[in-house]
């Protein structure tokens, strides 16, 4: 009975699937607060799996919406005020999701018109509204037409975003729901044509409770250059009907500032860009985009009211290059066995040796999915050219439900004859001689093992989410190391018993992650991602991996206070996150409480080890600490942290005559007294050199923090950059903030051990060390350098913080399988607690403490000294340090030591 029961409704669903009519007009009455219509706004049909079957505009007369040869079933109706551009009442509402079913046995069926009408919609006006005023600069007017876009500063997968055109008066209002607690970008784009009005954005709009007020403050443009392209016989070019040429031009430095124009066949290549210029002049560089041509950007300076006529030369190829895959023994793969688009794109590589001088701009790409000849691109001879490919299908996005788990390149690409080859990201130099073809060939590497992982919940039952493998590594001595660099790969899980099987290239060590999808990368949840497991597959071999998630059953309150006020208004923002990383690594992103305190809480799984850090980001400042190592409890507790003065940002792009010496500000020359002097001639150009300088000032006063950041880089008139100066040296003056306690120069007096020195890339583990020529009375140090590059100033001095502080770094030493820690320190401490830490993808998996005496040398020198057994499966190492008894000193760690490994034979 029961079975026959069954199989009369599997009979009535497959009958009703298989006999479903199609209903020629679907309407939904739509309307907004006080019953308005809403012409224009736009509304969604989708499927049962999240598709959009139908998407419509409202009528302009009613604001009802139609939908079309609609088959009967189960959809959703989605309203989108975000992209509801062209109706201007539409951003201040809220969006209504409801689940509908379309059906001829409706009462809401008409026949005689064959027409289903849904049940109506009212939307309703959010109660946190942004009015967005665009003002001219010069008038402070409101300037009608421009178009405005608001994106939602978070790490979730979808940001809420609003967009809309200003209203007579320069305006345009959105409305924010109660639940969205981020700050927004605003930014203004002029939709008239021709365009008057330069573009602005202000990155960081904090959201108040009821009604938001934006000023942005847009530049008319004054002036106008033309440009004219001419080929090499200075002839002008004629653009054929569907052939068309864009123009860009941007200030040097200042990334905000950019304008464009566009130009149509058939007719003269010739077209005008509109530019907003300072009194006195202001200086442009300007290229255009011909498909198949070459071009050298050209830089002018323009007064306000001016118009100027400029020619570019525009440069057509003269040979080409072959695309070719072949495996790693050589053999040439067929491009159609590969059964995927395949798109390859190149650049004129400006910072390879051979390209010196170049200042040619050339982007050629190829795609199979629009070509029917020879996988062949057309480059300039002469010139080396730096190539990539990807396969469109190996482009997955996925995301866990409440956070972005990210984009992943699958770099695993199944051919038609069954082989399964790695596409690993690699950058192939070619080059071609003047009507001759060159190969371009890029290597696949072949799967021959296999990894079948199983994800489940933190109950121990099969669950979907998402697999991800990452290939280690290994590095032999010498050997340049890069983080993280080898085969990813990515795969989907459905939750079914025995989970996925993912090949790979056997021989090689992975490491394998898992993204259940009820898992909250970011924010609160009850299930924590599964710590990520090494797992070493033999040649031909096969291994299994289980992830099991954690439940997260604790809470941790975090409030961060900063050192100084956040004033709320700066164009770079405002913002925090605090991370956890330990078993079930999460983060959160902070809410402001007042100026200078943050806070947010946490989900962690209890009983287990975290290390918490958290960073603030206010304007040109930003914050940072120690992490703190938190035994996590079941239930709440209460965690504060105190974050020091990190950083303030200086970008500065000077420009001066080689020929003459020349001495550089960096930052405000006038209190800080820092400087670069570059000697006459130190660069072979006789024309124009430009500096860049980015610094990052204000560093905290401890020991393992530098105190002064900057990267420097020169170029030349041609645009091509400058790092050696080994044959005319530069000089370096790098001053301390007096502001700012603990900074060079403010040591103790009986601190004569001070040692200070600019390290080369600061923040990795490998750079050259430089030490201090001199220091001058003002305590500013004076360095010889000999290349530009990105520095940090780190010194030995006393902490401010107490008289018993570490000093200086924890060294690391690895011999054999035994980690020597060893370290200095100053004051009465007598003895010193250090952790050591092995990690795996910066992921904790085993930490050891040790509280070690301190020994004193014959001139009083105070140091300690211990060792730890190094794991076989560590891929880096790190200690921590702080003295004893010392409750107002936090831990100190050293750099990152990162293993070597054997290859396997």
């Amino acid at each position: 009975m029961k079975l026959s029961f069954f199989c009369s409704l599997l009979f009535l669903s497959l009958v009703t699937s298989a006999f479903a009519e199609t209903v020629t007009t679907v309407s939904l009455p739509l309307s907004g607060p006080q019953d308005q219509s809403l012409p224009l706004a736009y509304v969604e049909l989708l499927d049962g799996d999240g598709d959009i079957v139908s998407g419509a505009t409202a009528s302009e007369s009613t604001g009802e919406v139609f939908f079309y040869s609609i088959e009967e079933g189960a959809y959703q109706i989605a309203t989108r005020m975000a992209i509801s551009s062209d109706c201007s009442e539409c951003a201040v509402l809220i969006d209504v999701e409801r689940d509908v079913i379309i059906s001829k046995d409706s009462s809401r069926y008409d026949d005689s018109t064959d027409t289903f009408t849904l049940e109506a919609i009212q939307l309703e006006a959010a109660t946190r509204i942004v009015t967005v005023s665009v003002v001219d600069a010069a008038n402070e007017q409101g300037v009608e037409g421009i178009y405005v876009s608001a994106f939602e500063n978070t790490f979730d997968d979808e940001p809420l975003y609003r967009s809309g055109i200003t209203n007579d008066d320069g305006e345009f209002s959105f409305g924010v729901p109660d639940s969205v607690t981020s700050s927004f970008g605003v930014s203004s784009y002029d939709a008239n044509s021709p365009k008057q009005y330069g573009d602005t954005f202000a990155p960081n709009v904090a959201i108040g409770a009821s009604t938001t007020s934006v000023r942005l403050e847009v530049d008319a443009l004054n002036s106008t250059v033309r440009f004219t392209l001419k080929n090499s016989a200075d002839e002008a070019i004629t653009l054929e009907d569907g052939e068309f040429v864009s123009f860009s031009c941007f200030v040097p430095g200042e990334f905000d500032q950019n304008y464009y124009g566009f130009v149509n066949g058939p007719g003269e290549a010739t077209g005008d860009i509109r530019l907003f210029a300072e009194e006195g002049g202001t200086e442009f560089t300007c290229s255009v985009y011909l498909e198949d041509s070459a071009n050298a950007p050209v830089t002018f300076t323009i007064e306000p009211d001016q118009t100027l006529e400029r020619d570019i030369e525009v440069v057509t190829p003269d040979a080409t290059l072959e695309i070719v895959f072949q495996d790693t023994e050589g053999n040439e793969i067929d491009m159609d066995d590969l059964g995927t688009e395949i798109d390859v794109g190149c650049w004129v590589d400006l910072f390879l040796p051979e390209n010196e001088g170049s200042a040619i701009e050339h982007f050629p790409n190829y795609s199979s999915q629009f070509s029917d000849g020879p996988a062949v691109l057309s480059v300039l001879s002469g010139v080396t050219y730096s190539c990539w490919y990807y396969f469109q299908e190996s482009f997955e996005s996925f995301s866990v439900r409440g956070g972005k788990a990210g984009t992943s390149v699958r770099s695993l690409v199944s051919s038609q004859s069954g082989t399964d080859y790695i596409s690993d990201f690699s950058i192939v130099n070619a080059s071609a001689t003047s009507g001759a073809t060159a190969p371009l060939p890029f290597t696949l590497r072949v799967a021959n093992a296999t990894l079948r992982v199983s994800l489940l919940d933190f109950q121990g039952q099969d669950t979907p989410g998402w697999i991800s493998v990452t290939e280690q590594v290994e590095f032999t001595p010498g050997e340049e190391e890069q983080d993280d660099f080898g085969f990813f790969t990515g795969k989907q899980s459905f939750g079914a018993p025995g989970g996925v099987e993912i090949p790979v290239e056997g021989g090689k060590t992975y490491f394998v992650d898992g993204f259940p999808e009820d898992a909250q990368f970011g924010g609160n949840g009850s299930t924590l991602i599964p710590a990520g497991v090494e797992v070493f597959v033999a040649s031909n071999g096969s291994e299994e991996v289980v992830l099991q998630a954690l439940q997260a059953d604790a809470t941790v309150n975090i409030t961060v206070n900063t050192t100084i006020s956040a004033d709320g208004d700066d164009d770079l923002g405002s913002g925090g996150f605090c991370y956890a990383h330990g078993a079930g690594s999460t983060y959160i992103e902070l809410s402001q409480r007042d100026s200078s305190t943050y806070e947010g809480s946490l989900s962690l799984a209890s009983g287990r080890e975290y290390f918490i850090g958290c960073q603030v980001v206010d304007g040109e400042n930003f914050f940072s600490g120690s992490e703190v190592e938190l035994q996590v409890a079941e239930g709440e507790q209460d965690l504060s942290i105190e974050l020091s003065t990190a950083g303030a940002y200086i970008n500065q792009y000077v420009c001066f005559d080689a020929t003459a010496q020349s001495t550089i500000p960096i930052g405000d020359n006038e209190e800080n007294g820092s400087q670069l002097i570059v000697p006459a001639n130190a660069i072979a150009n006789s024309g124009t050199v430009c500096v860049e300088i980015k610094t990052a000032e204000k560093y905290s006063p401890g020991q393992h923090t530098p105190s002064n950041v900057l990267e420097i880089k020169a170029f030349k008139s041609d645009g091509t950059t400058v790092t050696d100066f080994s044959n005319s040296p530069l000089n370096l003056k790098l001053c301390p903030d007096e502001t700012v306690p603990g900074q060079v120069g403010d040591q103790n007096e009986d601190d004569e051990g001070s040692v200070y020195g600019l390290s080369e890339d600061p923040n990795q583990e490998n750079g050259s060390w430089v030490p201090s020529s001199e220091t001058d009375a003002d305590g500013c140090e004076q360095f010889t350098v000999t290349h530009l590059s990105f520095y940090g100033l780190f010194g030995n001095r006393s902490s401010q913080n107490g008289s018993c502080s570490v000093v200086g770094r924890p060294k690391v030493q690895l011999r054999g399988k035994k980690a020597i820690v060893r370290g200095k320190i100053t004051g009465d401490a007598s003895q010193v607690v250090v952790r050591f830490d092995e990690t795996r993808k910066n992921r904790s998996v085993k930490t050891s403490r040790k509280s070690v005496r301190i020994k004193t040398n014959k001139k009083g020198k105070k140091s300690y000294r211990t060792t730890f057994r190094a794991g076989k499966k560590a891929r880096r190492l790190r200690a921590y340090a702080k003295a004893e008894g010392c409750s107002d000193t936090s831990f100190i760690s050293s750099r990152v030591k990162k293993v070597k490994k054997k290859k396997r034979q």
